[in-house]
């Protein structure tokens, strides 16, 4: 039950902070070798997040292909 409780104020934090951030739009800007990119502050969270679910899924990919090499080569 307190795992809930913690899971649920987490999730009601984070879509507090997600509309704070909605209310307050801001700019987002990059130079990276002669390259200039402007976003939203939004939109590059939103990039931020699909790197980081690509990453984790990729890993879960990789860790799952490396057991079942292990487990043929036994």
């Amino acid at each position: 039950m307190i795992r809930l409780l913690l899971f649920l104020a987490f999730l009601c934090l984070a879509a507090l902070g997600f509309a704070w951030l909605a209310d307050h739009p801001g700019q987002v800007g990059l130079t990276w070798q002669g390259y200039r990119v402007e976003t939203s502050v939004m939109a590059a969270l939103g990039g931020v997040v699909a790197l980081a679910v690509v990453i984790a899924l990729l890993r879960g990919i990789f860790a799952l292909l490396r057991g079942t090499f292990r487990a043929t080569r036994n």
